[in-house]
């Protein structure tokens, strides 16, 4: 009763906090798109999907091995979060790098430039603020992750909007979202300071070696995660133009504010399923079909829902010049259910240490993605794109939900 009642209370928090941020950037990219138009908000998300695959490459999956690490050993784990927090710097600074240095070869304006260098700072500053959240969800104290990750959304949707009615553009919003970044880290350090342990970034390469070992797969499937989910983006910009990535994530971004429903109870289930695996195998089986239930479930419901009221949907949050988004809306979400359930099944394979198969579950999901998008897009342009998320997303799903079939069955579990 005990678990059921922790695992309630961290769902509707983690429930509340992320509706609440998919609500406000709902919200700001929605007024972006109707007072911007088309073109500049594709370059404002041409940005944000070069900066979020640019820090996947360089992420490590240190927040996983914490949360796996934290609830078998507190102690280790301490030592592990000093040492992963000097490694985080060290990449996170590698990464700006990286972004600025291919954005002028390929031959970025200097506008886009400097709002690419303003995201990707803000998203080092997340990448930082990301192990202290681990290190929260690992003690299963979700509030505190809240309190932070809230505080700094309503700091950014407030001076995001004000700037925006003010006349200001993309380059003002985007040093918005880094001192949004910079407010959620310097609230969840001073938390953890206070609660848990003083973060003392330290360089430590025989700590480093020895996480890596683990963390390596979750790494590359991160990776291969945000391909398929950002490499559309991207790659419109390089097929076709930014008016044509504007309208593409515009259908896109509602179907990201959707893709978190799953998200909201899994963070709080995931220490559970690490814990189980190896102390009783029918309660993780319990805890991992109720989880595919209640995902596909949902899936379902918000899939007819949004289908049938597409077109008032894309209308009320982007205003007419998107009414070609609504097909491109249609069409992504013929992908969600399986989008749903591939989640909770990702983190099982995570879970129970199989993360070698969930590589290469997502590398052969973001090769899938690049040629459909390759074949797709030229043909039909940013429906392409959507029609290539939708395909990826169904076998990735096959084939997650058979490596998972297998895990739980006889033969996987000792």
């Amino acid at each position: 009763m005990r678990l059921i009642h922790r695992v309630a209370k961290n769902t509707t928090i983690l429930g509340i906090q992320h509706v609440a941020e998919r609500i406000f950037a709902f919200v700001i990219f929605a007024y972006m798109a109707k007072i911007l138009g088309p073109s500049i908000f594709g370059e404002f998300s041409l940005a944000i999907a070069f900066s979020a695959v640019a820090f996947r490459m360089t992420d490590l999956g240190l927040n996983f091995f914490l949360q796996k690490e934290i609830p078998r050993d507190k102690e280790t784990a301490q030592q592990y979060l000093h040492s992963l927090l000097g490694l985080r710097i060290i990449t996170a600074i590698f990464t700006v790098a990286l972004v600025m240095l291919v954005g002028g070869v390929i031959g970025y304006s200097k506008k886009l430039l400097l709002v690419m260098f303003l995201i990707t700072s803000g998203d080092a500053l997340a990448s930082l603020t990301n192990l202290f959240s681990a290190v929260f969800q690992a003690n299963e104290k979700m509030e505190y992750d809240a309190m932070g990750s809230l505080g700094a959304k309503i700091l950014k949707i407030i001076l995001a909007i004000a700037l925006l009615a003010a006349g200001y553009g993309i380059i003002e919003v985007a040093f918005v979202f880094l001192l949004s970044s910079f407010a959620h880290l310097a609230i969840s350090f001073f938390i953890v300071s206070k609660k848990f342990v003083r973060p003392k970034p330290q360089i430590n390469v025989s700590l480093w070696k020895n996480a890596l070992k683990t963390t390596y797969p979750f790494a590359f499937a991160g990776l291969f995660v945000m391909v398929y989910y950002r490499i559309d983006t991207l790659m419109l910009s390089w097929i076709k133009n930014e008016e044509a990535v504007g309208m593409y994530n515009a259908a896109y971004n509602i179907l990201l504010g959707l893709a978190i429903v799953p998200s909201c109870f899994m963070p709080a289930i995931f220490p559970n399923l690490s814990r189980l695996y190896k102390q009783s195998q029918e309660k993780l089986k319990k805890i991992f079909k109720a989880a595919i239930l209640l995902s596909g479930s949902l899936g379902v419901i918000i899939t007819g829902v949004c289908w049938w009221l597409a077109g008032p949907i894309i209308k009320i949050l982007y205003g007419n010049q998107y009414l070609q988004s609504i097909a491109t809306f249609r069409i992504l979400l013929a992908g969600i259910v399986f989008l749903f359930v591939s989640n909770v099944f990702g983190n099982l394979l995570n879970a129970t240490e199989k993360q070698k198969w969930a590589m290469f579950s997502t590398l052969s999901m973001a090769v899938l993605n690049v040629l459909l998008n390759l074949y797709f897009i030229g043909k039909y342009s940013f429906n392409g794109a959507a029609i290539a998320t939708s395909i990826t997303f169904f076998f990735s799903s096959l084939l997650l939900g058979g490596l998972c079939w297998f895990v739980l069955s006889k033969k996987a579990v000792k």
